[in-house]
């Protein structure tokens, strides 16, 4: 486990990373093409610390936040995994039991301190700590907070036409990790404009795997 906080200083801006869980379960030609033709060309890089197993035959997938503290705010990047949530079809996330706020709280944030979370995207390992368990319901994590999301990715995983099997985690996730904040009135939608403008840091949206990835912060 990653339980070293790796911290940047970007400006007048500090930037943590707090970690929810890391996942070691798969081998680097799993996730990534041609891995062994350039493996060779690529073992400096493979050996880097927390990159692979003791054993250098599975790749560290580290599951985390950002924690952006800036001019007096605090932002969460992503909210991991989460804990106590079923997740059959994905058993890495499957009922954990994580110290991640405990974690969060080593690094001077309370749920209660949070003002923003920012969504880069609704996927299981992204949102799982939005909501916690209490009583038997899925409530917001970080009551004082405002949950940025795009609006089109959270209509699409709620569209039943959507549900299908490579879908079926992401409309559970959205069941307990998304709809909740909605339901609790914390929850704004983006648009994805080209670039906007966010408590003075801007962010644009960028290139990648998922369908609407969000944010790039940029300093």
């Amino acid at each position: 486990m990653m339980n070293r906080h790796t911290v940047y200083r970007v400006g007048n801006a500090t930037i943590t990373r707090v970690t929810d869980i890391v996942i070691d379960q798969f081998t680097p030609d799993r996730l990534f093409l041609n891995w062994n033709d350039y493996r060779d060309q690529l073992r400096p890089e493979w050996k880097l610390p927390g990159t692979m197993s003791p054993e250098g035959d599975r790749v560290l997938l580290s599951i985390h936040t950002w924690v952006i503290q800036h001019q007096g705010k605090v932002i969460l990047v992503d909210t991991g995994s989460g804990n106590d949530k079923d997740r059959p079809h994905a058993p890495y996330f499957h009922h954990l039991k994580t110290d991640y706020l405990k974690r969060l709280a080593a690094v001077g944030v309370s749920p209660e301190d949070v003002d923003v979370v920012l969504t880069t995207h609704l996927h299981v390992d992204h949102v799982g700590w939005n909501t916690r368990l209490e009583s038997g319901l899925w409530v917001p994590t970080f009551p004082n907070a405002k949950y940025f999301f795009s609006k089109l990715e959270h209509q699409y995983y709620n569209d039943p036409a959507n549900h299908n099997e490579r879908n079926r985690t992401s409309f559970q996730v959205q069941q307990d990790s998304v709809n909740p904040i909605v339901d609790a009135g914390l929850a704004t939608h983006r648009r994805h404009r080209a670039r906007e403008r966010f408590h003075t840091l801007p962010y644009a949206r960028t290139q990648s795997w998922t369908r609407l990835h969000c944010f790039s912060i940029r300093g």
